[in-house]
């Protein structure tokens, strides 16, 4: 008997059971993008009823969830190790303050406070730091000596922190910083860090000091719909100027652990003022850091 026929027969059968099947899949995955959308403009409309004006695009953007990471290191004896890198030596007088550390080592000090914040050297409020430097110079290798030195002393790498600009003064490279998990930026973890001579000469902003071992778990995570529906329950007002993934970072009662949990930075513009407010994208709650 001669199969050949049939099997000519089959392979058109498969072939148009693959198309059906890649058709309905697509007109789904069409219906389910419409669906979402026009859900995106229902509660654009529903918001600003309310007092919150958005654009119905930044409600429609659908995003992968993120992971949720752990990292499991005790609060005093991370931040004794970065205040030892940040001098240079071990610490002389560790001064354990309320709301962090201060660290000295002869003339030399550091102020690390426990929501990140970092004066370098301690007790001037003011360092005059350079700002507005966020494009890199054009050369790819610019400042890659620093830069690794810059990892080094902050404990920090290029998937922890992110280099959006530098520049030089005098002998002194500074580098404008923003602390990151991945793609995503830590929520107000901002910093300006001064290196010379082989030393960290100047920091001031906020530094997430991702210290410890680390585990990483996926979590569900709310839409931007039901997140900023969220933020009308708690009478928020305002015009919505941009809506973003971050992280936020919490601490267990113990202070052995850390958390990073993805959350929303939503941008509000009310009467000519901005206010950058973060929300947990796992609970719709507001996050103090």
């Amino acid at each position: 008997m001669n199969w050949h026929p049939v099997k000519s027969v089959l392979l058109i059968l498969l072939l148009l059971s693959n198309l059906f099947l890649l058709a309905t899949t697509a007109g789904g995955r069409i219906e389910r993008e419409r669906q979402y959308a026009a859900s995106a403009a229902q509660a654009a409309s529903l918001l600003s009823q309310s007092g919150i004006e958005i654009d119905e695009a930044i409600l429609a953007v659908r995003e992968s969830a993120p992971l949720s990471y752990t990292f499991a290191a005790a609060r005093t004896d991370l931040y004794c190790a970065a205040a030892e890198r940040f001098l240079g030596c071990a610490p002389a007088e560790v001064f354990l303050l309320p709301d962090g550390l201060l660290a000295k080592a002869g003339e030399r000090a550091v102020r690390l406070a426990y929501d990140g914040r970092i004066l370098f050297p301690a007790g001037s409020d003011d360092l005059s730091l350079p700002t507005g430097f966020d494009a890199l110079p054009p050369e790819k290798d610019a400042y890659a000596a620093e830069k690794r030195l810059l990892y080094a002393l902050t404990l920090s790498d290029a998937d922890t922190l992110a280099v959006r600009g530098c520049a030089k003064g005098g002998d002194t490279v500074y580098f404008n910083c923003q602390s990151k998990l991945g793609d995503l930026p830590v929520f107000a973890c901002d910093c300006v860090f001064g290196v010379k001579d082989g030393k960290l000469t100047a920091a001031d902003g906020k530094l997430f000091l991702a210290g410890g071992a680390r585990t990483s778990v996926a979590s569900p995570c709310l839409d931007r719909v039901n997140i900023m529906l969220s933020e009308l329950r708690r009478g928020a007002t305002g015009r919505v100027t941009g809506m973003t993934l971050c992280y936020a970072i919490f601490e267990n009662a113990e202070k052995d652990k850390t958390y990073a949990y993805p959350a929303y930075e939503i941008v509000y513009e009310n009467a000519g003022e901005t206010q950058s407010v973060c929300v947990c994208a796992l609970d719709g709650e507001r996050c103090a850091r």
